[in-house]
């Protein structure tokens, strides 16, 4: 179904304005709280595991979901960077179709295999 629905509304915008590429930013679960409005779990170790990068919030849910929240295939936790992977995949298969050529993906949240369909933009950063 997302094929399908995400394959119109790209073929619908490329009759107004023709494109030969997508540049997919802010593909990841976000939110504007940190985590839900009711808090995360605070004893829970996925919400705050043994190891931690440095992050902006400091916290991994910071301005996502809580990493305890559930889909069909489990916790944010573990499925949050699948998010980016997935927008890529689907994009560049419409695309394909719509366009029959070879064309240009850019996406700012990516996981291993993601560089079939595109490549990956590192986002705001200041490095």
């Amino acid at each position: 179904k997302a094929l399908s629905y995400w394959s119109e509304l790209l073929r619908d915008y490329n009759k107004k304005v023709a494109f030969d590429g997508v540049w997919l930013d802010m593909n990841e679960v976000s939110n504007e709280f940190d985590g839900s409005n009711y808090g995360c779990p605070g004893d829970s170790k996925l919400e705050h595991p043994p190891y931690k990068p440095a992050l902006d919030g400091g916290q991994l849910y910071d301005k996502t979901l809580c990493m305890t929240s559930q889909s069909s295939i489990g916790p944010l936790y573990n499925t949050h960077s699948l998010y980016g992977r997935s927008e890529t995949t689907v994009t560049g298969e419409a695309l394909r179709s719509i366009l029959g050529q070879r064309t240009l993906i850019i996406s700012r949240s990516t996981f291993p295999g993601s560089g079939i369909y595109g490549g990956h933009w590192l986002g705001d950063n200041h490095a």
